[in-house]
């Protein structure tokens, strides 16, 4: 039997720029995983092979809803036309490994890149999607494209850069942290640390015309709103990124009346008290890594996302009696390749808001292995969980 003949005829062509630019964008991530997995595969360095591969598998997992997106879609503007477009494959035609001084920057930069034509494009052509699908696929590169650049900076740079708090303990893991932002306003001036930055997306949501994501330029307009009003998006921040200070003779924020600690679905501690972190005053929100992958312990840095970290927000309730008082400073301690000591009045509590436990004491897990999570069961020593701590 002979082979079938192929023609120019049988073959489909992306013909309509706005889905090319779409399919652009595929193969994009998926060149850039491949090149992920090819400096993974390459390192010796056992930290750096495990965030290149973390870094790969992510943006595979990013590429099913963009394959999904455009295999739904005309392969030109005809929207009525029955031919549907679809990813391609195609790579450069050269994958080699990239030198490793300058490898993760260089990736870091295209990850941004990506990120940018990827916000840009929802505007245009996602009208159908999932919100939030395609919000998954922007939150991937941004938080791959951290991983990437806090392994680029030097040891020397982690956690002593000029823009990290002079207050912070100097021997808690962090990596190299942007200068954190400041606008100052009329009434009030807001700062934004976007190494604590979790992506929560209550500010861009809640307070749009103040905090203009994907903008070029300043972008964080606080006389937007009334000062009244930013302290209120502020303190929905869970992580504490987003801070303020009122000039309007209003009052500054203060200690919750019930110190909570949230389980985030698949996520981190997202903690409500008066945080005393290693010693050290941490402020009013803070979100902790229970992963046990961020490369910024005891603090989240989205790495949960990338690595598929499965977690439930919903845990067992525990029947415990009510705390004698519900406030007062929580001390919170990482211990040295272990999980995290909390001492204070705190409530546990799920995702959705129920008390899972109330404790005046606990250890709670951070390395991610734990069979009675949030609390730590031991499971730490068998993985080999390293971190920093007391």
């Amino acid at each position: 039997m002979n082979p079938p003949v192929h023609s120019r005829s049988d073959r489909v062509h992306v013909s309509g720029p706005r889905i090319a630019r779409w399919l652009d964008i595929g193969n994009a991530l998926y060149t850039t995983s491949l090149r992920c997995l090819v400096q993974g595969f390459d390192s010796s360095d056992r930290a750096a092979k495990a965030t290149w591969l973390r870094a790969s598998f992510a943006l595979m997992r990013a590429l099913v809803p963009v394959g999904q997106g455009l295999a739904s879609r005309p392969a030109d503007d005809d929207e009525d036309a029955s031919v549907h477009a679809g990813l391609t494959f195609t790579p450069l035609r050269t994958l080699a490994r990239l030198p490793e001084a300058g490898a993760a920057a260089f990736v870091a930069e295209r990850l941004e890149q990506l990120r940018e034509r990827a916000t840009e494009l929802p505007l245009q052509l996602v009208a159908g999607e999932s919100a939030a699908t395609w919000q998954g696929v922007i939150d991937t590169l941004s938080g791959q494209r951290a991983s990437l650049l806090a392994m680029a900076s030097p040891p020397a740079a982690r956690g002593a850069t000029a823009s990290a708090p002079a207050s912070a303990p100097a021997h808690v893991e962090s990596s190299a942290k942007p200068a954190i932002e400041t606008a100052v306003g009329a009434q009030v001036t807001i700062t934004f640390d976007a190494a604590r930055c979790i992506h929560s997306r209550h500010c861009v949501l809640d307070a749009p015309s103040v905090f203009r994501a994907n903008t070029p330029g300043q972008w964080i307009h606080p006389d937007a709103m009334s000062a009244e009003a930013i302290a209120s998006i502020a303190t929905s921040c869970p992580s504490g990124a987003i801070r303020y200070e009122r000039h309007d003779g209003g009052p500054s924020e203060a200690a919750p009346e019930v110190n909570q600690l949230r389980t985030r679905e698949n996520g981190p501690y997202a903690i409500h008290a008066s945080i005393v972190l290693q010693g050290v005053a941490d402020g009013f929100r803070a979100t902790l890594c229970r992963c046990g992958l961020s490369r910024r312990k005891p603090w989240c840095d989205g790495s949960h996302a990338g690595g598929g970290f499965v977690a439930t927000g919903e845990p067992v309730t525990v029947d415990t009696p009510a705390l004698a008082a519900r406030d007062g400073p929580l001390r919170v301690t990482p211990t040295l390749n272990g999980p995290l000591r909390v001492e204070g009045n705190l409530e546990i509590c799920s995702g959705t808001g129920r008390t899972v436990s109330r404790v005046a004491e606990a250890t709670l897990c951070r390395c991610g292995h734990s069979q009675n999570k949030p609390f730590c069961d031991g499971s730490h020593r068998r993985p080999g969980f390293e971190a920093a701590g007391a």
